[in-house]
């Protein structure tokens, strides 16, 4: 399968990405009880730390401002505590007003999830909002000084801080009605400044997040994984391991890496006379970090109907894998099942997937 061509002319570059929407657009997985536990969109994953911290908050609420803004709100579900509510409604603004007057006190946890989907939130039975993945998606977890700290002091001594993580999720439906993609995640690390940050096609889950062996979802959810390499897929459980404080999971299509992390890879001036010496990737500052791109658009490498995937990928695979975490379980990626940390089969799927673009382009 042959690489996409990096100098492809503007609209060369849109018919592939049509072609690109139209798979990303297919991918739902059903797990055992009938829920659509996740879907094919356009994913931002963001880490960082000092979440405690009033200038880190802060700066979230400017994002989550940011966000507003683009999402359609009069279809918006918004669900901290007890059941989801409409985002317009007068109760839901009553607990995000709550929510904003928390980032002043170190010891609360900021923890909500958004979705669209207004219409199946009034309907109960097999349309479950909280049960089903919409399409529109956000989750955020910000952490307090206690919950920052407590793996290190409690569980794993030594394992450092546990980073904070927000994540926003868009339907092909935005991308193919004018979304800016690509202007709404540089956007977003300028505000947040965070840690990294991945951006690019990828697994939105229901509100719940429940894909695992039990509802037969990570089974399920699989197969379309080995057919689109560029489907990014990864939980907020996952994320907000210890691991990610000092390391990112596998590279998207746009990844934004802070100077903090850019240090075992030779600093920010070292990656990016790598990256200029490529044909495929190319760098720019935003925020605090550097942007590495993979590619003119995001793509998917279909492997069913021959769709390529950018070298690029391969290259900023190879790139960054000096600080790609290790030994992590992924609980969205298991071919069989995962049963346990001890699961040798589960470990093997998710180092495998991890790792699934360094060979590419070779």
């Amino acid at each position: 399968m042959p690489p996409l061509d990096p100098n492809l002319s503007e609209k060369d570059v849109l018919q592939a990405l049509q072609g690109t929407l139209e798979v990303v657009d297919t991918l739902r997985v059903i797990d055992n009880l009938n829920n659509l536990v996740a879907r094919g969109g356009f994913m931002l994953n963001m880490a960082f730390l000092d979440g405690d911290q009033l200038a880190v908050r802060e700066r979230f609420w400017a994002l989550f401002d940011h966000y507003c803004r683009v999402v359609p709100l009069q279809e918006m579900v918004w669900w901290r505590i007890g059941r989801p509510l409409p985002f317009l409604s007068e109760r839901a603004q009553k607990q995000i007003a709550d929510e904003r007057t928390y980032r002043f006190n170190p010891k609360v946890v900021h923890s909500f999830r958004m979705g669209s989907g207004l219409q199946s939130l009034k309907m109960r039975g097999p349309a479950i909002w909280d049960d089903h993945a919409q399409a529109h998606y956000c989750k955020v977890f910000i952490r307090d000084s206690k919950s920052m700290w407590f793996r290190d002091t409690h569980i794993t001594p030594g394992s450092g801080p546990s980073p904070s993580v927000v994540r926003f999720g868009f339907p092909v439906s935005w991308v193919r009605g004018g979304g800016d993609t690509a202007g709404f995640v540089k956007q977003a690390v300028q505000i947040l400044q965070p840690l990294w940050a991945t951006a690019g096609w990828g697994v939105i889950p229901a509100p719940t997040e429940e894909i695992s062996w039990s509802n037969e979802a990570q089974q399920r959810l699989y197969p379309w994984l080995e057919r689109f390499a560029g489907i990014d897929a990864i939980s907020s459980f996952t994320l907000n391991k210890t691991a990610f404080h000092k390391g990112m999971p596998s590279i998207n299509w746009i990844n934004f890496v802070s100077d903090a992390l850019l240090q075992p890879l030779g600093g920010r001036e070292a990656v990016r006379a790598q990256v200029q010496a490529s044909q495929w990737l190319t760098a720019k500052d935003v925020g605090n970090c550097l942007m590495v791109q993979a590619g003119p658009f995001p793509s998917v490498c279909d492997t069913l109907s021959g769709l390529p995937l950018p070298a690029g990928f391969g290259e900023a695979a190879r790139l960054l894998k000096p600080i790609r975490v290790q030994g992590v379980l992924n609980s969205f990626v298991s071919s069989k099942g995962g049963h346990g940390p001890d699961d040798e089969d589960w470990q093997r799927d998710c180092d495998q997937w991890f790792g699934r673009f360094d060979r590419y382009g070779l």
